[in-house]
């Protein structure tokens, strides 16, 4: 059997890490990779970078793709799902790993022609938002289920899968995402209807069960979302996506490169952007049908692209044209009316307001300054916190502990503190501090305006964009400024300065105390 290369690890691990930080964490995941561990190839046609490339799945993870050579001999293999199994034949320790594809040769077909409900993308096949690693599993896992052979043999494997499947099912934006949902559904009622035949044990008829129950709530809901969850799942996607900075910026530098002949927004000439944004526009208004033609009326549009059965390539194409739009009416809100010859539609000119003075932002008001005791236990919490959110990557290595300690005192300052985590994780914790009692209660102080101001980040409140690992840390966060709960000390020590602070011993000492918090 022919050996393939998986290059690439890195980059498909440790978002929002450094490069050196990533090529750790890849070398440790070869390292631990099994011989023999079972993998899914998948074709990336929507890849913005190389519509050729090939993912690999590892544990419905993307974790690398195959070497860029490779890729054509591979995609003559893939089945009508664009995908092929295959197997970790051996690795090298460093950041590629090999797969083999066991039996391929005999099932080499031409892979089907994709045909598009709306008119090409204005921007081109490199202007892109990539999907989302959840996506892309919500993907792969859906055509594999909907054409697995249920057999005997196969009937643990598509549980297993299965039970990977239906946590996805919240980023479900498109009919064929509905039509899996469904084809996953019925064919879980066929296993029970024939389980003595499937000679299924009770363990997994347990597991069965209780995934038919999750998928028929999944039904039902998605039947009613004619209504008016449709457009509520289509807005929140675009509101998920607005607040990505690392996908927004992605596709604003790559658009600018391409259309404005510019590296930025700011450096772009405004009768192009003019140009562009009328180009934009005339998209929506060449397609056939009258919902879509407006990008202001989102419901209906929302509604139309379901009801003409649009990908998620394709969904993907007017999110990215409604962000851009978004941008350039921003940054030509405020030219002269001599700039807007070239537009049909001039834009009115932003009203002149008097700028406020600028303020300093809001603080947590967490320091109690009348009692000594109090304060001196608060300050060695803070401490705590300030290297748990370092070492967690969470916030710059450099960031001065004066700075991170002036931030608990109430009072308007900027702190100077550089958020290196994703605005999700910020967002969610300022949230969830300024419930807690122990943190005083200030006019204009909430989560939002600490996220864009302290820290100048875009607030999101998506709990699904953060895993349970993520919460625990926060509520690890929390429990450890709370001065009622008790601080872990080292074996025989009792001095301040051999307080435990390893992960570790955090989770062991409130394991009793952490919870999810989600939807709080």
């Amino acid at each position: 059997m022919t050996e393939y290369t998986v290059t690439g690890v890195r980059y498909t691990m440790g978002q929002g890490l450094s490069l050196d930080e990533r090529s750790s964490l890849a070398k440790e995941f070869i390292k631990g990779i099994k011989i023999g561990t079972r993998v899914i190839l998948e074709a990336e046609p929507d890849n913005p970078v190389d519509d050729q490339a090939i993912a690999v799945f590892v544990d419905y993870e993307i974790r690398g793709r195959i070497a860029k050579e490779q890729c054509p001999e591979v995609r003559q293999l893939f089945d009508e799902n664009m995908q092929v199994d295959a197997i970790v034949s051996r690795t090298n320790e460093e950041l590629a790993f090999f797969v083999t594809i066991p039996g391929a040769e005999e099932h080499k077909i031409q892979l089907p022609e994709v045909s598009r409900q709306l008119p090409e993308s204005p921007l081109g096949m490199h202007v892109r938002m990539p999907f989302s690693n959840p996506e892309k599993a919500l993907e792969m896992l859906g055509k594999k289920l909907t054409s697995m052979q249920l057999t005997k043999e196969s009937i643990s494997d598509f549980i297993e899968k299965a039970e990977h499947y239906e946590p996805l099912l919240d980023m479900s934006i498109c009919y064929s995402d509905d039509q899996r949902i469904s084809t996953v559904y019925d064919r879980l009622n066929l296993i029970l209807d024939n389980k003595d035949d499937f000679e299924i044990c009770e363990d997994n008829l347990l597991r069965v069960q209780t995934l038919r129950k999750q998928l028929r709530d999944r039904v039902r809901s998605m039947h009613r979302r004619w209504d008016s969850g449709l457009e509520k799942a289509f807005i929140n996607h675009l509101d998920c996506l607005r607040a990505d900075t690392e996908i927004t910026q992605y596709l604003f530098k790559s658009y600018c490169e391409a259309f404005l002949g510019a590296k930025s927004f700011e450096e772009a000439d405004t009768d192009t952007m003019v140009k562009e944004r009328e180009r934009l526009q005339q998209w929506f208004k060449k397609m056939d049908w009258s919902e879509l033609r407006d990008p202001r009326q989102l419901e209906k549009m929302a509604f139309k692209l379901s009801y003409l059965r649009v990908s998620r390539t394709e969904i993907y194409d007017v999110f990215g044209v409604l962000l851009l739009l978004e941008q350039l009416d921003e940054r030509l809100r405020d030219v002269k009316p001599t700039a807007m010859l070239h537009s049909s539609k001039p834009i009115k000119p932003k009203k002149t307001v008097k700028k406020k003075s600028v303020e300093n932002p809001m603080t947590l008001k967490y320091y109690k300054h009348g009692n000594n005791g109090v304060l001196n236990s608060q300050r060695q919490r803070v401490h705590i916190v300030f290297k748990k959110w370092t070492d967690w990557g969470w916030i710059d290595k450099n960031t001065s502990p004066d700075d991170f300690d002036a931030f608990f005192e109430g009072k308007p300052r900027h702190c100077n503190i550089i958020w290196k985590g994703n605005s999700t994780i910020l967002t969610i914790l300022m949230k969830e501090l300024l419930q807690q009692p122990y943190i005083e209660k200030q006019k204009g102080c909430a989560a939002k305006s600490l996220v864009k101001q302290q820290f100048k980040k875009t607030a999101n409140f998506d709990w699904s964009r953060i895993d349970k690992g993520i919460e625990d840390k926060i509520q690890i966060s929390i429990i450890v400024l709370n001065i009622d709960n008790p601080l872990p000390k080292r074996p025989g020590r009792n001095m301040e300065e051999e307080v435990d602070i390893r992960d570790a011993a955090l989770q062991a000492i409130y394991s009793g105390l952490l919870r999810s918090t989600k939807g709080i």
